[in-house]
């Protein structure tokens, strides 16, 4: 069984067509050749040891729509090459295509040459598809969001008897939508009033993905996908620090789903010499 597609990229709501193709060498038992156009949400993760050892599985079914090409009555497939033209729709709404350790969010066409009987062997095979965002899809996601905050600070006060530290972050946008490419100025502020030096700083871009399971269970993964360090030695006691850095926006997308959702984020993170890292993070719309 072998495939022939129109593209080998969709967007949402897109039509997948194509041409199925058997070659048959020999007199197969077969009682159907169906096709199906699957997509599906998935995520499992397994927490505990032991006796209290368990498994947490999220699924939602995207996609399911089948035609059935082919059917006989004698239940044989005569030697020969057939040629099943197909056309399925991708629902408009449909997340795209995601991969990530626990989780994935998967489209592909299935096919199978059904056996009339449960002695005889099923022939089946898959082709995964890739589906990318619709791009309405994309600006309604950014239109839900808050309003882009212009800048955010962040003084999480006295960290230990050294003194206080406060974080300002401001990114060069317009709005929380950012494309894949884009370049983006980021500038940040750091109020020392501790006693003591802070070792570094950086700027991070970074994703999030929240697997949600059925019963509503969640797990989060965290991604840096860019970082840019600080040019400066530290940041002395008592001092100010003003630094500007330059990020491209690398190529990952958010998803707004039910067992895979993702977020990105800009992130200022400075790491105190007498506390653990503190930070300060824009969301964005990637």
């Amino acid at each position: 069984i072998d495939f022939e597609l129109e593209t080998s990229v969709y967007s949402s709501g897109a039509p997948v067509k194509g041409t199925m193709i058997c070659v048959i060498e020999k007199v197969q038992p077969a009682r159907q050749v169906i096709l199906r156009l699957c997509g599906e949400e998935y995520c499992s993760w397994t927490e505990g040891r032991g006796d209290s050892k368990r498994v947490y599985t999220g699924r939602r079914e995207i996609v399911a729509q089948e035609s059935i090409v082919w059917a006989e009555d004698n239940y044989k497939m005569q030697p020969g090459v057939f040629r099943f033209p197909f056309s399925f729709t991708l629902p408009p709404s449909c997340p795209p295509s995601f991969a990530e350790g626990i989780g994935h969010i998967k489209y592909y066409v299935f096919a199978k040459i059904l056996a009339p009987w449960v002695w005889d062997t099923s022939v089946e095979t898959t082709l995964p598809l890739n589906v990318l965002p619709d791009p309405q899809m994309f600006l309604a996601e950014a239109a839900s969001k808050p309003p882009y905050p212009g800048q955010l600070t962040f003084s999480p006060g006295c960290l230990c008897s050294a003194g206080p530290i406060t974080l300002t972050v401001k990114a060069d946008l317009n709005s929380s939508c950012v494309s894949y490419g884009q370049v983006i100025q980021v500038h940040t502020d750091v109020e020392n009033r501790s006693t003591r030096k802070i070792k570094s700083s950086s700027v991070f871009i970074r994703r999030r993905t929240t697997f949600t399971t059925a019963d509503g269970r969640t797990r989060n993964t965290v991604v840096t996908l860019a970082e840019l360090k600080s040019q400066s030695l530290g940041i002395p006691a008592k001092t100010n620090h003003s630094e500007a850095f330059t990020v491209t926006v690398p190529g990952s997308l958010n998803i707004n789903g039910t067992a895979c959702n993702v977020a990105h984020f800009i992130v200022f993170e400075v790491d105190p010499s007498c506390s653990k890292k503190q930070q300060v993070q824009i969301e964005i719309v990637c």
